[in-house]
């Protein structure tokens, strides 16, 4: 097991970069990077994913015992990594199929528009990529802020 920085944290420490693209490109494509850093980017990934996967269930926790067992609408993957990580996506909608998820993978690869449900069609939970534009965001609340 690749050993990590102690001077470092998160993704830095596990993989060497927090460049999230790079790090999937480095699991999916081991010839694209030395033993060690596939080896690294693997951790990171998985350690990545282990922690989406229990904010998540926590977060359906809360929502179902909220919402006396109702029904959860869809879920949403967004920003940066939500948006370019076609894997990612693919496999936490498979550890939440039990909810009804099923992925339409040609959309899941290439999402297209501002909008794109990457669930098959009768899939009982939808699943969503949705473009955000956070520089844009931050841009305009600052110049409200500012009075401009």
């Amino acid at each position: 097991m690749p050993r990590a920085d102690v001077r470092k944290s998160g993704l830095q420490a596990l993989a060497g970069t927090t460049n999230f693209g790079l790090i999937t490109s480095r699991v999916s494509d081991p010839s694209s990077c030395s033993k060690q850093e596939h080896e690294s980017a693997k951790l990171a990934y998985e350690v990545y994913l282990d922690r989406l996967l229990s904010y998540i269930s926590q977060y359906l926790f809360k929502l179902y015992s909220s919402n006396d067992g109702g029904e959860i609408d869809g879920v949403v993957f967004s920003g940066g990594i939500g948006e370019k990580s076609v894997d990612l996506r693919k496999e936490v909608l498979r550890r939440v199929k039990w909810l009804g998820a099923e992925v339409d993978d040609s959309a899941n690869e290439k999402p297209e528009g501002t909008v794109t449900e990457i669930s098959k069609k009768g899939s009982k939970l939808k699943a969503f990529v949705v473009e955000t534009d956070e520089e844009g965001w931050c841009a305009r609340l600052a110049r409200e802020q500012l009075g401009f």
